[in-house]
């Protein structure tokens, strides 16, 4: 228990808690378009309530990989949050990546940091003015039908749009 000493000096006893940190059920990772916002969330408990500090990491190299700092969307090195939550406004392809959320060092505890990391993948918007080619490829369909039926089908259904 923590103590706190109140107007009077009569001292108050307040529960201190562990911190906790979790990501979401399905939101580790996340996709989205190029331009929207996207909120990354961590979900924080402890008393006292902790920091949330975000970075973001960059892989480098092969699977066991050494992860190392880079910046985050607005050029810092890492973001505060009160709430657990991360806004990124105008998404770009070049925001893709790893992102941490942590809890501060001080965390009313002599514990190691809570962590969770979050997966973001950025596409590109096709409304961007980017339009995909179309398949030219040419394609085969395999009927069953011999050239008379086929062509006995056709006349067919040619006849029966006409009435």
């Amino acid at each position: 228990m923590q103590q706190v000493k109140a107007g009077i000096n009569k001292p108050v006893s307040l529960p201190a808690v562990p911190p906790e940190l979790t990501v979401p059920r399905g939101r580790s990772h996340l996709i989205a378009q190029e331009g929207d916002t996207v909120d990354l969330q961590c979900l924080v408990s402890g008393k006292p309530k902790p920091i949330i500090l975000w970075s973001r990491v960059e892989e480098s190299g092969g699977a066991a990989a050494v992860a190392a700092a880079a910046l985050m969307p607005d050029g810092s090195a890492e973001t505060e949050s009160y709430d657990g939550v991360l806004r990124i406004s105008n998404v770009t392809r070049e925001m893709s990546g790893t992102y941490r959320c942590q809890t501060s060092q001080y965390n009313g505890f002599n514990v190691k940091p809570r962590e969770a990391l979050i997966q973001l993948v950025v596409q590109s918007d096709a409304a961007s003015g980017t339009k995909a080619e179309p398949d030219r490829r040419s394609v085969k369909l395999k009927t069953g039908l011999n050239k008379d039926s086929f062509f006995l089908l056709l006349t067919l259904v040619y006849f029966l749009q006409t009435f």
